[in-house]
């Protein structure tokens, strides 16, 4: 817990409720939290303010969460689709699942009109929300 208050204390965020529990199947302890910013009604930027001649940036390459808590749970299979070295490599890397540090530095950019976190539905679902037309895509993407 300790650790959540000083992350988001470092993001000038506030903890409002949370929980925690132990799961059959599951081998580790489940914790989350609710957590609450703030930020101007002009300031606030959504998913759904993305304008036409947009540019879509992800800023970090996808799938990278997966690869992480992957390397963190299960290293063994982790090694054999990634190397060790990478495996090892990745598990370095939880710190840098969160997305908010990117938040804020792209909502001081004159002309960002909408973001979106793609671990929430992932990158087509991202876009849709984002749009105000729904896209249908066939083939590959």
């Amino acid at each position: 817990m300790r650790q959540a208050c000083k992350a988001a204390e470092d993001l000038n965020m506030a903890i409002v409720t949370g929980h925690t529990g132990i799961y059959e199947g599951l081998l580790t302890l489940v914790g989350v939290c609710t957590a609450y910013g703030q930020v101007e009604r002009d300031k606030l930027i959504t998913p759904g303010g993305a304008k036409p001649g947009d540019i879509i940036i992800c800023t970090k390459p996808l799938g990278l969460e997966v690869a992480i808590n992957l390397s963190i749970m299960n290293r063994g299979l982790a090694e054999k689709l990634f190397g060790s070295r990478r495996a090892r490599a990745l598990t370095r890397l939880f710190r840098t699942q969160s997305c908010v540090r990117e938040a804020l530095a792209l909502a001081q950019i004159k002309g960002v009109h909408a973001m979106h976190d793609l671990t929430e539905g992932g990158l087509v679902a991202s876009l849709n929300d984002g749009s105000s037309i729904i896209a249908w895509f066939s083939g590959r993407i």
